[in-house]
């Protein structure tokens, strides 16, 4: 599938983000996962074939969230590409929702009366132990910042967790709509920088009605 693409994916861009590899509370529909809640088997055969697209992108610096389903992806995809090491970033891990472990959205309006429709919104702000969303963003904002100033020039890989990317995309691209369970495990968003502008590039592994109403620049470059 991938190997007709050539070298063009060379030109598709200088920071890339990649959600990690499904996890057994992936799979059920939970919103929150332990830190150290390794991949499953789907899992483990996304990373390995998104490893693919990641070879022809040739990124030439990995920053990885420190939660072990992203550590584990990382080490799947860098069995097939360089460099064989990563920078793990403990601001990259997913926000802390651990009032709602064990719960899917169901779960969640009948234990808390919240419609939990997106991992970044503020509904939750009040729960113990919960992560506020303005926490959150300016947890991403810093440590993106610091990313995009280190990689300036090189093609960045950014293994992370699907309420990262939606931070990502609502700080950087100020894209404030973004559909619930938009990030399927294993996506991919490529991205070209100029300045503090960034153009979509290529997007792989998102729900099919992710195009429609909010990023059509992206679809055109769906793999």
């Amino acid at each position: 599938m991938y190997e007709t693409l050539g070298t063009l994916l060379t030109d598709y861009g200088s920071i890339f983000i990649l959600r990690h590899g499904q996890t057994t509370p992936n799979s059920l529909g939970y919103w929150y996962n332990d830190d150290e809640e390794p991949l499953n088997e789907t899992g483990i055969s996304q990373a390995r074939e998104i490893s693919g697209v990641i070879e022809k992108i040739q990124p030439e610096i990995f920053y990885v969230s420190p939660l072990r389903r992203c550590i584990q992806t990382s080490e799947l995809v860098l069995e097939r590409v360089n460099p064989r090491d990563y920078v793990v970033m403990p601001e990259l891990a997913e926000r802390n929702l651990k009032p709602l472990k064990g719960l899917d959205s169901k779960g969640i309006m009948e234990k808390y009366g919240i419609e939990m429709d997106n991992p970044i919104t503020g509904r939750i702000d009040h729960l113990p132990e919960a992560e506020t969303s303005e926490q959150f963003r300016a947890r991403v904002k810093r440590v993106f910042d610091f990313i995009l100033e280190e990689s300036q020039g090189k093609r960045v890989l950014v293994v992370t967790h699907g309420g990262v990317m939606w931070a990502f995309l609502q700080i950087y691209l100020h894209m404030d709509r973004i559909k619930s369970k938009t990030f399927q495990n294993c996506a991919l968003l490529g991205m070209k920088r100029d300045g503090e502008n960034f153009t979509p590039t290529i997007s792989v592994n998102m729900r099919e009605d992710w195009f429609s109403d909010f990023n059509p620049s992206w679809k055109g470059f769906q793999l």
